[in-house]
């Protein structure tokens, strides 16, 4: 070979090794940048890597992985992972590790309990995909575990807290519903359905002008813009049932706002504005009598005048405030506040003075020692019978170990990121080291396509979103962080980031970043709003970090997007909030009822004495008239009482199984003897069901509408009265939509002048009369429709003029055995014997003795419960019956009746109350208390009950 040739040799084989040393050079530069992303990548995120073998053994994970198992990392170095679930889930994670081994495609979104090593459990979200060997075969497993825990928890309970709202809205008697931007309406309870004769079905989707009349729509239209600005709307309304049934009260109405703030609808609760006023007119003349009520509140209850002064405070006030009872009173509540709270307390309170209601007014209250607590208060403004504000009343809770709690949980946080940011920068240490450490070109060929496998299947099944920002632009993002935002990862990258975020937060994010990439302390974790590809509001928890990418400075994000929870949240606050009203709302009904029972009282008192004074009086006296007017506004009074006792208890009082044929016999028997011009038919069914009814409030309903069928035939005509059985399948072409079972059918048919359309569609609202003036109050049919859906039963009209009218009462069946209706004595019935009679009120005691002696009993008293126990255990051989009180001090008549039955299980007791028969009265029935007479009762009817009692043996 010539030395030209030879030269030109070794120049070729120089170019050559200098190319492979660059090919070199490349390779270990490109090595080192991948190894870097994904390295930081790993250690970045807050779900566990991990990689297993074929048996399932741990060979690689992160921390994040020993913090969700709860193992340190060298116990948890080749641990099995079947060491960490019960046995179904290590069954269900074997067949998934199959499938993958099988398939080889990975199982993603798989959930299982993982047990910890302190013996707690975990909910996690798992990924698994197959390692393959160059060859292609299987040696292992890898994947993601996310700690879904707090979700399950969250879901777990906002199922429950949906599930009570809706138990007890369906149990509470007002019109409850939600409607969304358009008057839609989107949900009602079963008390609006059931009151206006629809489905829960049918209603929903309904618009509520199908239900609102339409003079109330023309005065509701134009408030809406003040429910939308406000959020709180309050304004008379008459709703319309499906069959014509007017309801006329008052409806309150909350604003409903999505994340964005945006209107999205309404929830509205109606209820009857007279019984309502009635209820507060009752409430501020009985504020000493009742306020025992909110004694036993842990909550602190006070009501203050229009200068902040306390006029009452409940015992949890003045104990929780560290004062006395005599100290905190007359106090002025401005100065115990603290003096930052102050300002912004005295404007809500002036607000209050203007009628308004004020809730979740949070401030801190100063107590006798000197600290301060804090303290989260509704309050209400209270008025005078004209409608002016007079005080305020508040229902505060101490909130300081709940606030407390919050600061210790921050500083826990707080801690908790420093030491994740040392960790981090441990990692990163310990990359560099690492990246220093590779050899020949060989190995860095090898370790660079196993690094580009493992750390791209790494970011391609994560659950986070992840993506690298670098001047602005997206210039890396994973399948997760794509499907977030509903773009395709050709059209994420290159895309300026800012065009993610929602408007209102990009100041935020931009604020963020620009510190971040200067090196100055900025948070790590924050919550944002984003922006989808469709222009959907998301809400997205960021944690950002500062790297180096391709020698520029960037941030690497992860984000999760927690919108569903967010509503999730939010609606679960709302429906806590709906609750909490409905509650308030109940209460009413049992101030309605204590307030009828110590007027019934009152009334007692008054008949009680009338009764005496007719006895030694000759019908001819000066007074006799005068007698009877009082005794008849008595009656008026106790008529009062029981629409109140109806608020309270659903307006039925002396339940028991009757038969309606019995009381329709009597009831015609009566009324024939007054209309002599009327021919009055029966046409009675002989296998009648029995039904379960008040037997006085029942026959009221049959007179009303005997009455009303007279009126309507002034010259006489037929009367036709008939009974039968029915069931809700042949009630189905009426009006309403029955509830299926068993129903007994009345109808009460006249030939007389009948009545057009637009009379009938009025004839069952209150105080609407076609009678001249003072010869009706239109008041009779309302009742009976009151009465009729106070049983559960329906009423309807079927009428057309010139032709005669029909009512229709179907009232439900039972299975009950029938009691027959007693009545009261024409006259006082005299008897002997011993009587001990026991009540707390000195007006009961006097006038009650007097009564019992004129009807020939010796009379023992007691002033309550205990002192009643007392006498009966002194004198029980002597005493006869005991008629006693149920509401008493010290102790009340269902324990008096129980000690005394221990005393003599044979004693007849005729229990008495200004309350009705339902609720406690109706459980001292059951435990064998013989008879219940309810106030005011006058000497007849009180002698036959006794006289009833005694011949029982």
């Amino acid at each position: 070979m010539s030395k030209k040739r030879t030269c030109e040799v070794s120049q070729q084989r120089v170019k050559e090794a200098d190319r492979k040393a660059i090919a070199r050079e490349q390779i270990e530069k490109a090595l080192a940048e991948r190894e870097e992303k994904y390295k930081i990548i790993l250690d970045s995120i807050e779900d566990g890597y991990y990689e297993v073998d074929i048996a399932g053994n741990l060979t690689l994970f992160n921390d994040s992985l020993c913090n969700i198992i709860g193992y340190p990392r060298d116990e948890l170095t080749g641990m099995n992972n079947r060491q960490y679930m019960d046995e179904k889930t290590a069954r269900e994670v074997y067949q998934s590790y199959n499938r993958v081994y099988s398939t080889g495609k990975p199982d993603k979104g798989f959930e299982y309990e993982l047990l910890r090593k302190d013996g707690t459990t975990r909910n996690v979200e798992v990924s698994i995909s197959l390692i393959e060997n160059p060859e292609g075969k299987g040696i292992g497993f890898r994947g993601i575990i996310r700690d879904v825990t707090k979700r399950k928890r969250t879901e777990e309970a906002l199922r429950e807290s949906e599930e009570k709202l809706r138990t007890f809205m369906d149990s509470v008697t007002d019109f409850f519903a939600i409607t969304d931007r358009n008057e839609n309406l989107i949900y009602v309870n079963r008390s609006m359905a059931e009151n206006l004769g629809y489905s829960e079905e049918e209603m929903t989707g309904m618009h509520v002008s199908e239900i609102i009349s339409e003079k109330s729509m023309i005065k509701f239209e134009p408030e809406v813009k003040e429910l939308v600005e406000t959020g709180k709307l309050s304004i008379e309304s008459t709703w319309v049932s499906k069959h014509g049934d007017k309801f006329h009260g008052e409806l309150r109405v909350n604003a409903v706002y999505d994340a964005n703030g945006n209107y999205s609808g309404s929830r509205g609760v109606f209820r009857d504005i007279t019984k309502r006023k009635l209820a507060e007119e009752a409430l501020r003349e009985s504020e000493e009598k009742y306020k025992t009520l909110v004694e036993s509140s842990h909550d602190m209850i006070f009501m203050v005048d229009l200068e902040g002064t306390f006029l009452f405070t409940n015992e949890a006030t003045w104990t929780t405030l560290g004062y006395s009872k005599e100290e905190i009173r007359g106090t002025d509540g401005f100065t115990l506040i603290h003096p930052d709270d102050s300002e912004a307390v005295r404007a809500r309170f002036s607000r209050l003075a203007q009628g308004k209601r004020e809730d979740n007014i949070e401030y801190r209250y100063r107590t006798k020692a000197g600290s301060y607590i804090n303290v989260l208060n509704n309050a209400s403004p209270m008025f005078d019978s004209e409608g002016n504000v007079i005080a305020a009343f508040g229902i505060a809770r101490d909130i300081t170990q709940f606030r407390q709690a919050e600061e210790a949980l921050k500083r826990a946080h707080d801690n908790l990121e420093t030491r994740v940011a040392d960790r981090t920068q441990d990692l990163l240490t310990a990359n560099e080291q690492l990246k220093q450490g590779i050899g020949e070109r060989k190995q860095a060929e090898e370790a660079l396509r196993e690094s580009e496998e493992k750390y791209s299947t790494l970011v391609e099944n994560s659950l986070t979103g992840i993506y690298i920002d670098c001047d602005g632009k997206i210039v890396f993002a994973n399948r997760r962080f794509a499907e977030i935002y509903g773009y395709s990862r050709q059209e994420l990258v290159g895309m300026e980031s800012w065009r993610l975020v929602y408007p209102d937060d990009r100041a935020l994010t931009d604020q963020i970043r620009a510190k971040r990439m200067k090196g100055e302390k900025a948070p790590r974790v924050y919550e944002a709003r984003g922006l989808t590809k469709d222009g959907e509001t998301i809400w997205i928890v960021r944690r950002n970090t500062r790297i180096e990418y391709q020698g520029r400075p960037a941030v690497l994000g992860n984000i999760v997007d927690t919108t569903g929870h967010k509503r999730a949240e939010e609606e679960k606050n709302e429906l806590q909030a709906q609750l909490q009203q409905a509650q308030r709302m109940e209460a009413i009904g049992t101030l309605a009822g204590g307030i009828a029972h110590d007027f019934n009282n009152l009334l007692m008192g008054i008949q009680g004495n009338v009764s005496l004074m007719y006895l030694d009086m000759d019908p001819a006296h000066l007074y006799y008239e005068r007698l009877k007017n009082i005794e008849k506004q008595v009656r008026s009074g106790s008529r009062l009482t029981s629409h109140l006792l109806g608020y309270a208890r659903k307006g039925k009082y002396e339940i028991m199984p009757i038969n309606l044929n019995q009381l329709a016999v009597e009831t015609c028997e009566t009324f024939i003897r007054t209309k002599k011009n009327i021919t009055v038919d029966r046409e009675l069914a002989e296998d009648l069901f029995a039904i379960d009814a008040d037997p006085s409030q029942i026959e009221q309903v049959l007179l009303n509408l005997c009455v009303n069928a007279t009126d309507a035939m002034p010259d006489g005509g037929d009367l036709i009265v008939k009974t039968m059985n029915t069931d809700d399948k042949k009630m189905k072409s009426s009006l309403y939509d029955p509830k299926p079972g068993k129903y007994v059918q009345l109808t009460v048919t006249d030939t007389g002048m009948g009545m057009d359309k637009k009379t009938a569609e009025h004839i069952f609202d209150p105080f609407f009369t076609t009678k001249t003036r003072g010869r009706g109050t239109g008041l009779g049919l309302a009742s009976a429709y009151g009465i009729v859906k106070a049983h559960s039963g329906y009423i309807d009209v079927k009428s057309k003029q010139g032709h005669g009218t029909t009512f229709s009462i179907c009232l439900p069946a039972s299975e009950n055995r029938v009691q027959r209706v007693s009545r009261t004595p024409v006259k006082v019935i005299k008897g002997t014997g011993t009587v001990l009679l026991v009540d707390d009120e000195k007006v009961i005691l006097e006038v009650g003795q007097d009564l019992l002696e004129a009807m020939g009993y010796r009379i023992l008293v007691a002033r309550d419960g205990k002192e009643g126990v007392r006498v009966y255990k002194k004198n029980w051989n002597e005493i006869d019956i005991v008629v006693m009180d149920m509401v008493m001090p010290n102790m009340g008549g269902g324990e008096a009746y129980d000690r005394i039955r221990e005393i003599n299980p044979n004693v007849k007791v005729l229990l008495s109350s200004g309350f009705s028969i339902d609720g406690e009265a109706s459980e001292i029935l059951d435990r064998g208390c013989d008879g219940f007479i309810q106030k005011p009762f006058n000497m007849k009817k009180l002698s036959g009950k006794i006289m009833e009692i005694l011949d029982k043996g």
